[in-house]
């Protein structure tokens, strides 16, 4: 990703939280009913559209084919410290959010198991991002950990929401979920020489707004690191993406 649209990423990502945040204080009385004329309520959906339309303009340039036949380490270029450490810092984030899982005194057989999918997360990402570093070869099925994670994570958030009425609760979450599950399947199909960069950079930058989103909610701290984790992840391999020179090289 182009270093002048990070501050555009900025900009939205810290626009949907303080709405979110501002939201949840006003948009819903003591019952968690929502309020009719919540101004964040209404403006939230309107910033993610235009942060969607925004990314999805200013990617409009790259490939949108998917016959990228190049090996993935012609697209992401981890050269650099920042991107690197990004990756490194979000993984360690899932490996946290699965520890303080495994260590709530509410933790579930279900629970648990989606902490052990935490942990293959951090470990599989860990494992392309090092052999990405060094130019060797390496499994693309590894990067199918996170959406098989993620797909699980979202179908356990519905169904324990599913009782509630209100809409305005979940949304973001759902959101949130869904858009990371397709940026990482859209990430691991670089792995097997399928990518689409026109598709996977607007979809990962509106997954880390969509993160900044569920920061903002502040529900836990398993929540906190589940979802920084994620958003650092994307961030690194946003940093690392250089599609232009990959499709120079392979020329």
């Amino acid at each position: 990703m182009k270093k002048r649209y990070w501050p555009l990423l900025i900009l939205f990502s810290a626009a949907a939280a303080f709405l979110r945040a501002e939201h949840l204080r006003t948009g819903f009385d003591a019952d968690g009913l929502p309020q009719s004329g919540c101004p964040a309520a209404l403006a939230l959906p309107l910033v993610l559209l235009l942060a969607a339309a925004v990314f999805y303009l200013l990617c409009r340039r790259y490939p949108v084919q998917r016959e990228l036949t190049g090996a993935m380490e012609k697209y992401f270029r981890f050269g650099s410290t920042a991107s690197v450490m990004l990756v490194v810092l979000g993984a360690f984030a899932l490996i946290a959010a699965a520890v303080l899982s495994l260590l709530s005194p509410w933790r579930t057989l279900l629970s648990m198991l989606l902490s052990v999918f935490w942990f293959a997360c951090a470990a599989a990402v860990l494992y392309v991002l090092f052999a990405l570093r060094r130019g060797t070869a390496f499994s693309g099925v590894a990067l199918l950990t996170p959406v098989c994670a993620l797909a699980l994570q979202t179908a356990v958030s519905y169904r324990s929401s599913a009782a509630d009425p209100v809409l305005g609760h979940l949304y973001i979450e759902i959101l949130a979920l869904s858009a990371l599950t397709v940026s990482f399947l859209e990430l691991a199909a670089f792995a097997f020489r399928n990518g689409a960069p026109r598709l996977y950079l607007p979809l990962s930058a509106l997954s880390v707004i969509l993160c900044a989103c569920m920061l903002a909610e502040q529900r836990s701290l398993v929540s906190m690191a589940f979802y920084a984790g994620f958003a650092f992840i994307l961030l690194g391999f946003c940093a690392a993406a250089d599609f232009g020179k990959g499709q120079r090289d392979q020329a």
